[in-house]
């Protein structure tokens, strides 16, 4: 009796272990090194396209010095010139809107847009306005493309050469470019602390520079898809019509360069060039995409797809998107299926929450 409970015991105690099954790693129990990842990433590409990005608004900020005195043709040309080749530069670092950036609200203080100019315009009759007030579209970019070229070249050189109100223009360009400058500088320095806690801050959870590069990434993406493509075009929301003057940069009719390299910087933030990037990770993990292919391929497949239709786009982009309207719905379609790559299915493969909160008006 005692030897069939014994054996009773036995087969109940097996019933109740857990089914045993082939062991399996989980892609959140990897050992993949991620202080060698954000050291790259920190040293290849953010710390380099900041001190870039600062360098460019001080050249800016030169040239507009040597027009405000000269007040020349000559020299208004290089000022506007220099505000292309800043606000080049300034696209790239918007992917990085964390840590030293997220501390001086970078990206909205400085690339808020379209501006509203009739309020530039009531700001510099009054002489009374606030160039840091969080969330503003009068300032940064979107005001300096407004007033260094809005207008024939003659109402631009009138505009800071009148008697009467030159001055106040003036002040409002120069008191812009103080605060880029100010900013920018602030965020430099602010890596040469940042950088060590970048890099040792790994995991997954939220607020990991793990979690911190892909909310990135994937946030600024969605931004250049919608603000800078879909809502001038009209692809956001059902029947709604173009407002072409909603795109980056209006009055220069640089929108479609500054689209294009927004884009293709969020292939070289993903690769790092051709240095240790979040590819690096997903191959680490063997990452497949939906139909068994590597997620590596598929995500740079698509970048390759974007860059491509936005290739196709004529400038200027205000025009593109009313007489091009096919070549910019493709440019858009191929945009909305990256984001279920970059956001769905490598955010699940590496552990990582998306955290920022969608844009309501935003059509995925």
């Amino acid at each position: 009796m005692r030897r069939f409970r014994g054996v009773l015991f036995l087969m109940m105690g097996l019933f109740f272990l857990p089914a045993c099954e082939p062991e399996t790693t989980s892609s959140c129990a990897n050992d993949y090194d991620q202080g060698t990842l954000f050291t790259r990433l920190a040293d290849d590409l953010i710390i380099p396209a900041y001190a870039d990005s600062k360098n460019e608004v001080a050249s800016l900020n030169a040239s507009w010095t040597a027009f405000s005195q000269s007040g020349t043709s000559s020299d208004l040309l290089n000022v506007q010139n220099d505000f292309k080749s800043a606000y080049e530069a300034f696209v790239k670092v918007e992917y990085f809107e964390f840590g030293p950036a997220e501390d001086v609200a970078l990206r909205t203080s400085l690339n808020n847009f379209p501006a509203n100019t009739l309020l530039i315009e009531a700001n510099i009759s009054s002489g009374t306005y606030d160039l840091e007030a969080p969330d503003n579209y009068y300032a940064g970019f979107p005001a300096l493309d407004y007033l260094l070229f809005s207008g024939t070249e003659n109402e631009i050189l009138d505009r800071f050469n009148n008697a009467n109100s030159g001055d106040a223009f003036r002040t409002y360009v120069s008191g812009i470019l103080g605060i880029m400058v100010t900013k920018l500088d602030a965020v430099n320095s602010g890596w040469d602390s940042y950088r060590g806690n970048f890099i040792s801050n790994t995991g997954t959870a939220a607020g990991t520079s793990l979690s911190l590069i892909i909310n990135a990434l994937n946030e600024n993406f969605e931004k250049t898809k919608r603000d800078r493509l879909g809502i001038p075009a009209g692809l956001t929301a059902l029947n709604a019509p173009p407002v072409p003057q909603n795109v980056e940069a209006f009055h220069s009719g640089h929108s479609l360069v500054l689209m294009k390299e927004s884009f293709s910087f969020a292939k070289e933030f993903f690769r790092n060039g051709n240095g240790e990037g979040l590819d690096n990770f997903l191959d680490d993990i063997n990452a497949l995409g939906s139909n068994g292919q590597s997620l590596t391929s598929v995500i740079n497949g698509g970048f390759d797809d974007i860059n491509s239709s936005v290739n196709l786009l004529p400038e200027p982009l205000s025009d593109a998107v009313i007489n091009n309207e096919d070549l910019v719905t493709q440019a858009f379609s191929d945009a909305s299926r990256q984001v279920v790559h970059i956001k769905t299915d490598m955010p699940t493969m590496l552990c990582v929450a998306i955290t920022y909160i969608d844009n309501p008006s935003d059509s995925d």
